[in-house]
């Protein structure tokens, strides 16, 4: 939790922010989601799990744009925190329009489940 404070705060470098928390983070969740699908789990565990993974990146992600939009403010804006903005934003952006489309809905879901099930047999 104490990371996180370091984050918000912009108390950290841009650069252990954003490559080492942003990127790092949303590296190894992708990661995490992929085994998931792995698992013998039900349909709906692997949609549990591929929906709070989202919402775990997301949250994440907002944390980051105060840590950097922070930085900003504190030590003045530069082309690379500012880069590094506009990334974050963009992300999170495509995350809500996705969860708004329907992107991550349990029907869009099931069918790219069963299809790599389908295709893996």
């Amino acid at each position: 939790m104490d990371i996180l404070k370091k984050i918000v705060s912009g108390k950290l470098t841009l650069a252990v922010i954003f490559w080492g928390y942003y990127f790092g983070f949303m590296i190894i969740s992708t990661i995490c989601m992929f085994i998931s699908r792995r698992f013998p789990f039900n349909n709906t565990m692997h949609y549990f799990i591929f929906l709070v993974t989202i919402i775990i990146q997301l949250l994440m992600i907002i944390a980051v744009i105060i840590g950097i939009s922070r930085i900003l403010k504190y030590q003045g804006v530069t082309f690379w925190c500012l880069a590094a903005l506009i990334v974050c934003v963009l992300h999170s952006l495509g995350i809500i329009v996705g969860l708004f489309e329907g992107k991550y809905s349990y029907d869009v879901f099931l069918h790219k489940y069963l299809s790599i099930k389908e295709s893996a047999n």
